[in-house]
Parts: structure tokens; C-alpha cells; sequence
């Protein structure tokens, strides 16, 4: 009913489109009549059994409808950015303790990651002065793992995300990025990135890595934060509920729901799979400069490792170090070095 009964897909052009195929817009609004009306009957059934969740389904409910008679171009509306707002605001979510937070602090210190950002956040559980970097608290972290293994962290980062829309520094960039902290994330390479993909900037848009939205690195244009931070709760949670979900999966259906453009690009960050993360040469993968990051470095020393490659990638020299000496990493070092031995000779 949300997606077909909206009044604004009734306006004139639309009406004479129909008409010249036959179709009597009447007919169709009597469909969607009789629609909303089957979804009343199916609440009033719910009624009579007075399930625990009744509540929850009925704002659901209600939320759908809100949403039906709301205008998508209305909601959709292109927010213009202030004229001298900065590029790139990023934030992350980490725990006061652990491996996380040695990895946030020392990137803290040395201006990289978020930090290499125009702006940036940290939100954490427990934001007091022994807490080595600048944070905002927004309560407990901990979360339960859904039946399908994966951690149900939706409610933690909708509070999260409340304090990105309350700290409102969103409001002065262009784009928001959100990190996972054990992800090596490269700030120039996104803004790079974004220069040569050419993304709109003030229009709603979210940028994923593949079909399906995945956490380490999230970015959405100012237009589309302008519009989360009005439903992100008031639609998207009401609406679909929480309950055993992933911050992501929850996000991209959000998105979804609110016919949100997106872009799919493969390089926002490589991931590694659970068989290759473990093994000593894991970081080998971090010498492809053609990505903004790489997920996950959850050890220290592989975490170290991976931004010096991937440094010494930007830097542009040539790598000599091997890991276990294979005639195939010998292969690949020979033709580098004579890669860039005839591109010196052809430039003299």
C-alpha cells in the first residue's frame, strides 16, 4: 500500500498516462482503498489475539501510512550545503577499553583515519577523562548475536547516529563517513575518490561497496543525511524495528525504504576473508593504493603493518620486502622494477 498509494503518484501527467492505457484512475485508487482497508482488517484481527508486540505493529502501521500520504519528492527534496562547508566529517564507534581503543589512540595521535578527516566524532560507553581521546558517550555497546551469527548492533549505532545529528557537525560537510576503528581507512584517498567518481554532492545519495551495504566504511551525502536525521527514527525504526539486526543490513533497508539513490563501488575497501586474516602475509593486500581501506586489522602489529604499505603505496615506491620469498612475489618485484626503470628512461 506505501508503495502504490502515495497521492502524489495521482497528478495529472500520471492521470493521463493511465487514462491512454486504459486504465481509470479511479479504479486505481479504489484498489488502493481497498488495500489500506485489508491492512485495518489484519490490525483489528491482532487486536482480538492482543499479541505482546500489538503496540509495536500498530506504530508500524501508522508510520506506513504517514509515509504513503507524504509526498517522495517532498521528503526527497535537494538540501543545499553551506557555501564554504568542508568535504569529509567522519565518526566511529569504539568500546573504553580494548584493542579498539589502543588502535583509536594511536591514530589519534598520529592524525590518521578519522582523524585525517575535516571534522570527526567518537562515540563510546564511557566518555570520562581517562578516556585518551575527545568522545561523546551514548551508553552501553554491548549487543546480542542474532540466529543468523552476526552481532544485532542496530540500537547501539541509532544512538550513535543521534549523536551525529545532535553534535549537528554533519551540517558543515559535504560528505559523512562512518569507520569501524579496526579498518585501515585512508581520509585522502576518500576525497580523491570522490573527485574522480564525480558523486553529486547535495543531492540524497549513500555510497556502498556491493550489492548490500557492508559497515567498515559508510558514506552518505549531505542531502542524504539531512533527510535521516528526520526519519532515520521516526520512519525506518518505527517502521521495521530493530530486533536482531546488523547496523548495515538495517541502514541499507532503511535506505531502501526511502528510495534513497545509491552507488555501488567495489573499491571503497578490500576485505579480507576469515582464512587470509589470520595469516602472517594478510597485509600483503594493503599495496593496492586503488582503495580507500582495508577491513579487518583487528591485531595491532597487522593493523601497523597494513598503513605502512599502504603509505609507502601512496608515496609511490617500490616495495622490496618478501614475505616468504615465492618465485611468484619475485616474479611480480622483477617486473615492477623494470616497469619503472623504462618509464625513468622513456621520461628522459
Amino acid at each position: 500500500a506505501s508503495a502504490i498509494c502515495s497521492p502524489h503518484r495521482f497528478d495529472h501527467e500520471q492521470e493521463s498516462a493511465m487514462e491512454s492505457r486504459a486504465v481509470p484512475t479511479w479504479v486505481l485508487k479504489l484498489c488502493c482503498a481497498a488495500c489500506w482497508a485489508a491492512c485495518g482488517v489484519v490490525i483489528v484481527s491482532l487486536s482480538q489475539l492482543r499479541p505482546p508486540n500489538l503496540d509495536i505493529v500498530l506504530d508500524a502501521f501508522l508510520a506506513l501510512r504517514k509515509q504513503a500520504s507524504t509526498p517522495m519528492n517532498a521528503t526527497m527534496t535537494t538540501v543545499q550545503p553551506p557555501r564554504d562547508a568542508s568535504e569529509l566529517y567522519c565518526w566511529l564507534v569504539t568500546a573504553s577499553h580494548g584493542y579498539e581503543l589502543e588502535i583509536v589512540k594511536e591514530n589519534f595521535r598520529q592524525e590518521r583515519h578519522i582523524f585525517g578527516c575535516d571534522r570527526s566524532s567518537v562515540f563510546t560507553d564511557n566518555s570520562s577523562k581517562t578516556m585518551p581521546v575527545p568522545s561523546k558517550e551514548i551508553g552501553p555497546l554491548r549487543s546480542e548475536w542474532s540466529l543468523g551469527g552476526s552481532l544485532a548492533n542496530t540500537e547501539v549505532f541509532l544512538r550513535a547516529w543521534d549523536g551525529v545529528f545532535a553534535e549537528a557537525l554533519w551540517a558543515r560537510h559535504l560528505w559523512t563517513v562512518k569507520v569501524d576503528p579496526y579498518c585501515v581507512f585512508m581520509p585522502e584517498r576518500m576525497s580523491q575518490h570522490i573527485q574522480r567518481q564525480g558523486w553529486q554532492t547535495t543531492g540524497p545519495v549513500y555510497i556502498k561497496n556491493a550489492l548490500n551495504m557492508l559497515g567498515p566504511v559508510e558514506v552518505f551525502s549531505f542531502g542524504a543525511v539531512a533527510i535521516m536525521s528526520k526519519l532515520l527514527r521516526s520512519v525506518c525504526e518505527v517502521g521495521m524495528g530493530t530486533s536482531g539486526t546488523r547496523e548495515d543490513t538495517f541502514l541499507d533497508d532503511c535506505m531502501g525504504w526511502l528510495h534513497m539513490p545509491t552507488h555501488i563501488d567495489s573499491k571503497l575497501f578490500f576485505s579480507l576473508d576469515d582464512e587470509t586474516k589470520n595469516r602472517a602475509n594478510s597485509s600483503d593486500c594493503c599495496r593496492d593504493a586503488t582503495f580507500v581501506g582495508y577491513h579487518p586489522y583487528t591485531q595491532r602489529w597487522s593493523y601497523e603493518r597494513c598503513v605502512e604499505l599502504a603509505n609507502r603505496s601512496d608515496a609511490g615506491g617500490i616495495d622490496t620486502e618478501l614475505h616468504d620469498g615465492s618465485d611468484s612475489q619475485l616474479t611480480v618485484l622483477f617486473f615492477r622494477v623494470i616497469a619503472q626503470v623504462g618509464l625513468a628512461e622513456a621520461k628522459q
